[in-house]
């Protein structure tokens, strides 16, 4: 869309406000942009150009926040334990209430393994091959280590049986459907949704 405009049909005076001024969108640039009320736009400055991006166009859902707190839980673990991650493992597939368990055990066994190995113990690097919940359980798979890195890992596993997959907070293995380990709030919450529907 190639459009000349006047300066006066793109920016108005703010009364009282000398420093700045009201840039107005044309109706047909918002209409070509898909651009409509209530859209966040940002609005950027480089070399005499200005660039408008729509930041988005509605509010996010839970869903979408639960991903993108996901996705930096992932990126993170990848980043702080890149030795860790360095194969196709299939993300984290637990809820966000196990993940502070994760985080300390990937840190308790990096810490093992570069501790045994600066003695002069060579300790095979620990690689993640999957991370995820199995009969309200959490189930970390493997490959190198030692028997201290077992038990962590088994501590870890124990650990999540006790602690609900939702919040973290105390939690016991709950039947009727699938298998899961919650606390009362977040048990009470699924039986609700399963009577309506959800």
């Amino acid at each position: 869309m190639n459009k000349t405009y006047l300066v006066e049909e793109l920016f108005e005076d703010i009364p009282g406000d000398v420093d700045n001024v009201m840039f107005k969108i044309p109706p047909e640039i918002c209409e070509s942009q898909g651009w409509g009320e209530g859209d966040t736009i940002n609005f950027k400055v480089e070399d005499g150009v200005m660039i408008m991006k729509k930041i988005n166009s509605q509010p996010q859902t839970d869903q979408d926040l639960a991903y993108q707190e996901y996705d930096a839980f992932v990126k993170k673990m990848e980043e702080t334990y890149p030795a860790m991650f360095t194969q196709s493992y299939g993300g984290i597939a637990v809820e966000a209430g196990w993940w502070p368990i994760i985080e300390s055990l990937c840190s308790h066994i990096q810490s093992h393994i570069d501790w045994k190995n600066r003695q002069g113990d060579v300790v095979s690097q620990v690689t993640v091959t999957q991370i995820k919940e199995k009969f309200g359980g959490l189930r970390f798979y493997y490959d190198g280590g030692d028997d201290v890195v077992d038990g962590m890992v088994r501590m870890a596993e124990a650990w999540a049986s006790q602690a609900c997959e939702e919040c973290g907070t105390p939690g016991t293995s709950r039947h009727g459907g699938w298998i899961k380990t919650l606390c009362n709030t977040h048990h009470n919450l699924r039986e609700s949704r399963k009577q309506s529907g959800v």
